[in-house]
């Protein structure tokens, strides 16, 4: 068994983006379990198609005004 005994918490990098795609995607899902009358599932995450969240992520990280924090 493996223990944390730190975390670290760092500005995100691109190499974040898949990771932070499929955390999006299971929030979305959870939140769909929630609200079915409001949201509607994504599908399968083997069949979701990232390409506008990915694109999305990239102009944020590449904005001066806005900082993305990743937890490790």
């Amino acid at each position: 068994m493996t223990t944390i005994d730190t975390i670290t918490i760092r500005l995100a990098h691109r190499q974040d983006i898949g990771a932070l795609c499929q955390l999006y995607y299971e929030f979305h899902e959870y939140m769909v379990q929630g609200v079915p009358q409001r949201l509607q599932s994504l599908g399968d995450y083997e069949c979701f198609n990232a390409s506008s969240l990915t694109l999305s992520l990239q102009k944020l990280m590449d904005a001066v005004d806005v900082a993305m924090w990743v937890a490790e």
